[in-house]
């Protein structure tokens, strides 16, 4: 067992489904040395509290098994301190997993293996830290303020995302950049459009996509949002960037800034 490492395994892995690729997952691991200790997330364990003992145990490579949720809603019980995290995801699909170029369960012990290490930057929506997007379905009416310079009103209809590393990714689409030092304010809005070829009007979806530092929404009525998932309700509310503040281990077509 390597003392370097622990894996906190998410509550929904004690389900039979997942038994014969979570026991080829720790033999391929122990086979590699990088076994380590295991903390196992339950409905009324403190998972701060068990991060804290791993922590404190000397570990240095702090790896999440399970799903997406297992990761955005767990990350940011992790102490301060000299740890890398991992993802290792075991429930396909995983759209976390494909921004961070990780394959689904066996074949992600070897990006652990590798340990390819890069500082990513981490979002802020005031004061709570986010690793993917915050999401505004109906952000109609709502006025951003993008780096003190201008401000826009988004439209009728109108969506708002603010991007870190980002969401879903579309085959053959730009794939956001987790180091680059700015977030982006993704907005669309539906447009009607003129049919050549029949009569009245279809309307398409028209994206505007903006890089920025810092950024205010205000609106009248709350707004809906998803903060890495999670569900808040807020009138108004700021976004900005803690820069190369989180280290995590990657695929190797990300570039790296550590390599250990």
């Amino acid at each position: 067992m390597n003392p370097a490492f622990a894996y906190v395994y998410d509550e929904c892995l004690t389900d039979r489904r997942f038994e014969r690729e979570l026991a080829l997952i720790e033999t391929a691991l122990g086979e590699r040395g990088i076994a380590g200790r295991v903390g196992r997330l339950a409905l009324f364990r403190n998972a701060k509290e068990m991060m804290a003992d791993l922590s404190q145990s000397g570990v240095k490579n702090l790896i999440f098994v399970g799903n997406d949720q297992t990761l955005l809603k767990h990350i940011w019980c992790v102490p301060e301190g000299d740890l890398t995290l991992g993802y290792l995801p075991v429930c396909p699909p995983s759209d976390l997993a494909t921004l961070l170029r990780i394959p689904v369960g066996l074949a992600a012990v070897e990006v652990l293996a590798a340990r390819f290490v890069a500082t990513v930057d981490v979002g802020l929506a005031d004061e709570v830290q986010f690793l993917t997007e915050v999401v505004i379905q109906d952000a109609a009416g709502a006025v951003l303020e993008i780096d003190d310079n201008y401000h826009l009103t988004i439209p009728k209809h109108g969506a708002l995302a603010v991007r870190n590393l980002g969401g879903r990714v579309a085959p053959g689409a730009e794939r956001p950049n987790p180091h680059d030092g700015f977030l982006e304010a993704v907005i669309e809005a539906k447009q009607a459009k003129r049919s050549l070829l029949s009569w009245g009007q279809k309307s398409e979806i028209h994206q505007t996509r903006i890089p920025f530092l810092k950024a205010w929404l205000k609106s009248e009525q709350p707004l809906s949002m998803f903060i890495d998932g999670q569900s808040v309700q807020k009138k108004q509310i700021s976004f900005s960037l803690a820069p190369r503040s989180l280290r995590v281990i990657l695929g190797r077509n990300i570039e790296a800034t550590v390599s250990i």
